[in-house]
Formats: C-alpha cells, structure tokens, sequence
C-alpha cells in the first residue's frame, strides 16, 4: 500500500481517489506582530515552502505563478519542518489545513486566491488488494483520510485569524 499525491499509471496497480486536502497559508500571531493579515504584500514575507526533492509540486507551482519566489526563505521536503518552522515564527507557509490546525498556536492567513486542494491517491498491487490485512489497512487508509477532511472545513473571514487548538 502506498499513498501517492498523483495518480500513478501502471495496469498491474489499483489506485482509489481518497479526500481532497485542502491548502492554505499559516503564520503565528507573534510572526504577524498585529499586522492586518488580510493586506500582507506576501512578496515582502518571510516564505517556507517544498524544494524539489519530489519534482515540480502544484504548491511550488502556486508560489511561482503568485509572483513570491524572490519571497522564499527557506526550502524544505517535509511537511513536518515546514510546520516546526512557522510554528517557531519563522515565516508563512502553504500547509495542509488539517495539519497545520493542529499546532498550536498557528492561524490561517486569508488569501483570495487560494491554492487548488492536492488530490492524494491510495495504491495497491492489484494481485494483493484482496487479502484481509490488505482490506484492513486500506479500510483505515481510506477513513482517516476522511476523518483529516472533515476535520479542515474552509477558512470563513473571522475565523481564518482565530489561533489553532
């Protein structure tokens, strides 16, 4: 089983859409030092965003359609250190609105116009999709990104600037 943010071609490979993962940017209030977030010029921000290391990702896509690149600061494959890094008042980030939700501390940056939402993808090898530890495993796959989904209800104005859990 594999969980892929682009749907693999191959025959021998089954792939199942899972829920759609939302994008949005997060800052600390400490980072935003009582700046209206609602008119930040994120070309003159501090950016954290992917580097490279999985090839050309629609978040980098997103950053260098929108004009920011000359606003990047720090460069990173992994989701986890974006987080650290916000969370530690480094910057701004494009992050998974469900992951970020859960650091404290973090709150989401209203922006009209908003990355498209990342499609993830669950894989299995045809020849073992059938067996049991298989179906369990995919079955807990499937809800939790369910449960991740639901838990990343859309950025409404007021609620954007509340701080995370």
């Amino acid at each position: 089983l594999a969980v892929r943010m682009s749907r693999p071609d191959g025959a021998s490979l089954f792939a199942r859409k899972l829920p759609e993962i939302r994008l949005a940017l997060f800052a600390t209030q400490a980072y935003l030092a009582g700046r209206d977030p609602g008119v930040l010029d994120l070309g003159q921000e501090r950016l954290i965003v992917y580097d490279d290391s999985y090839g050309r990702t629609p978040e980098q896509a997103w950053v260098s359609a929108s004009g920011l690149l000359d606003a990047v600061a720090m460069r990173t494959g992994s989701t986890r250190a974006q987080l650290q890094a916000v969370a530690a008042g480094g910057g701004i980030a494009l992050l998974p609105v469900a992951f970020a939700r859960r650091v404290p501390g973090l709150v989401e940056l209203p922006h009209p116009v908003a990355p498209a939402p990342r499609t993830p993808w669950l894989i299995v090898h045809r020849d073992l999709r059938r067996q049991t530890a298989i179906r369990l495993v995919h079955r807990w796959i499937v809800e939790a990104f369910r449960g991740l989904a639901a838990d990343a209800p859309s950025c409404q104005a007021a609620a954007c600037m509340q701080p995370t859990r």
